[in-house]
């Protein structure tokens, strides 16, 4: 499956701090974020399940937030 491609606009204002650019691009990477969070759980019944961990997902958040402030973009 090809994923579209934030726009440039988009990580650029998030890179200087908008906080809705920035909502848009946690957005646009939860469904990896929430792959790279699952863990394997257990039911009652000994049935394996597997479901993002939310202290992990934080932490990919937190860190992919972080990292947009150290991103260098080229000025128009």
């Amino acid at each position: 499956m090809k994923t579209k491609l934030l726009p440039y606009e988009t990580i650029y204002d998030a890179v200087n701090g908008d906080s809705e650019a920035t909502l848009c691009v946690l957005k646009h990477f939860e469904a990896y974020i929430n792959t790279l969070s699952r863990r394997k759980r257990v039911t009652q019944n000994g049935i394996p399940y597997w479901e993002p961990d939310e202290d992990i997902k934080r932490e990919l958040e937190i860190e992919l937030i972080t990292k947009l402030s150290r991103f260098n973009c080229l000025d128009g």
